[in-house]
């Protein structure tokens, strides 16, 4: 029985992995000109996805803190090349499901590429802060995640919308039924994130 069980689960990760997978694909491929530009963003979008069933994995997928979501999404952008911090987290330990774990490790690796991209991270000195706090006096309380982006080049709004602002505006935001602003002030882009305290996200019991 216990074997027929596990064999489910199995299946419905693997179906559920190969359907993010899908998408990733589809949704590069209308965001990219060349076949190149399509065969790195994938590439990377995928390296993604599987650094977070790692780090589920680890936690016999039973969730994943938002600290180490964050920080082992971030990592390989955290330090320059003389070993100083580029990136600084914080905030209170936040629980998520495997879901909201994936989703929000798709969300940062969206924001973190950017900023090496076009953002803060694209030149020396450059810096993000990421924060995150529960504000209880709402009803029902309230998570508020931001990015914030500092000392990069003068920010200029996109054009047009790309892969990264569907996975936060549409994807991450009806995941997690909360809401997504994007700020692109000149002198570093916000993104601001607001959810209700759920399964899917809440501090530890």
């Amino acid at each position: 029985e216990r074997q027929r069980v596990l064999v489910a689960e199995l299946n419905h990760r693997v179906k559920n992995t190969l359907a993010i997978v899908q998408s990733l694909a589809l949704q590069t491929h209308r965001t990219t000109d060349n076949p190149v530009a399509f065969m790195e963003a994938l590439n990377a979008r995928v390296r993604a996805l599987a650094k977070a069933h790692d780090l589920l994995t680890e936690n016999s997928w039973e969730g994943a803190l938002l600290k180490d979501v964050i920080g082992r999404t971030l990592e390989p952008y955290a330090r320059d090349t003389a070993g100083g911090r580029r990136i600084e987290i914080a905030g209170p330990p936040l629980r998520l499901n495997s879901e909201t774990a994936v989703a929000m490790n798709m969300a940062f690796h969206e924001l973190v590429t950017n900023a090496a991209k076009y953002g803060a991270l694209s030149t020396p000195g450059g810096a993000v802060s990421v924060t995150w706090d529960v504000d209880a006096s709402s009803d029902p309380a309230l998570i508020r995640i931001e990015w914030r982006e500092m000392g990069g080049p003068a920010v200029q709004p996109p054009t047009r919308r790309g892969f990264g602002s569907h996975v936060l505006e549409a994807g991450l935001a009806h995941e997690l039924d909360g809401e997504v602003k994007m700020d692109f002030q000149p002198d570093g882009f916000v993104c601001r994130m607001r959810y209700a305290v759920s399964d899917r996200m809440r501090p530890p019991a």
